[in-house]
């Protein structure tokens, strides 16, 4: 399931603000999943975005760092979208500015 695309500001030190926009697709177990998961979409976006903004741009440079995150956010979607079993998360683009 692809999860429209999220803009938010990330925790940057200086004057500048930096901004990322991500987009994400979640892996389920069953397609007939979707169904139950679109009327959770807020709760999931809230979970990533509310992740996401507390990091800082040098905690997402490098596969290993951007590997880490994926893996971070797992549990509070699983969380958001319980009974419903989310896989993993694939990450589709994702643009810093």
């Amino acid at each position: 399931m692809t999860l429209e695309d999220i803009t938010l500001n990330l925790n940057a030190e200086g004057p500048k603000s930096r901004f990322m926009k991500l987009s994400l697709t979640l892996v389920l177990l069953n397609e007939e999943h979707i169904v139950r998961i679109e009327s959770r979409i807020p709760r999931i976006i809230d979970s990533v975005t509310s992740y996401m903004r507390e990091l800082k741009p040098e905690e997402l440079a490098g596969l290993a760092n951007f590997y880490r995150v994926r893996e971070n956010l797992l549990a509070p979607v699983q969380v958001a979208v319980a009974p419903v079993k989310v896989t993993s998360i694939l990450c589709n683009s994702a643009l810093i500015q």
